[in-house]
């Protein structure tokens, strides 16, 4: 009602899709279809409840991490072949460090391409600076997590809140559409577990409210 708009990005899919011979978390070729129905129910769950999606992510961190794994190769035909299906805004591909070797096939697809709406990724380490190739086909790129202060970051003061108001100046310069702090109320957040704004809260505001 306030306006936002709400980004959903699937750390697994369903268990008994997954397959784990590997070593690792994956989700077969033959079980794409099967995880687009999943993608679309929880949409219209979140519909039904008055939270409609303005986009969904195929995957968080698809490259790092204890949960499910993809190669490029495979965001590649998901696009392709399968994301046309989902029934909202799809984005891609939240690579932990905006690795880009996971969003250059989508963009040099056509087909890959036309079923993508948005550009996503991670600046742990690295992706922070323009990508052009992103805008050239029509897409938002949108940064959708980075803790900043990560060695102490439940230390709520004003180093560490203007750090991060400098990130996100680096990304509005970077040409990204949005900048994402994943975890809303936490005590890393921009709303601290006893609900105060939090030093980071404000520096966010001040940008969301103020700076075009």
């Amino acid at each position: 009602s306030q306006g936002a708009k709400v980004l959903a990005s699937p750390w697994d899919p369903p268990s008994g899709l997954i397959d784990h011979s590997s070593g690792e978390p994956v989700l077969p070729y033959e079980n794409f279809g099967a995880y687009v129905g999943h993608l679309n129910r929880f949409n219209e769950l979140l519909n039904s409840s008055g939270v409609p999606l303005y986009a969904i992510s195929i995957q968080n961190e698809p490259d790092i991490g204890e949960w499910t794994s993809w190669a490029p190769s495979g965001i590649l035909t998901f696009a392709r072949e399968f994301a046309g299906d989902i029934q909202t805004r799809v984005l891609a591909a939240e690579s932990f460090n905006f690795n880009r070797d996971y969003t250059n096939p989508i963009l040099k697809d056509s087909a890959a391409s036309a079923n993508v709406d948005i550009i996503g990724g991670h600046i742990y380490g690295n992706g922070l600076y323009d990508y052009p190739r992103g805008r050239e086909k029509g897409k938002q790129v949108w940064m959708t997590e980075h803790l900043t202060g990560s060695d102490a970051p439940e230390l709520n003061n004003w180093n560490l809140a203007m750090s991060m108001g400098r990130e996100i100046n680096d990304c509005m310069e970077a040409n990204f559409s949005a900048y994402i702090w994943w975890y809303i109320v936490r005590y890393y957040g921009p709303i601290l577990e006893n609900g105060e704004v939090s030093k980071r809260g404000y520096v966010m505001s001040h940008f969301s409210r103020f700076i075009r």
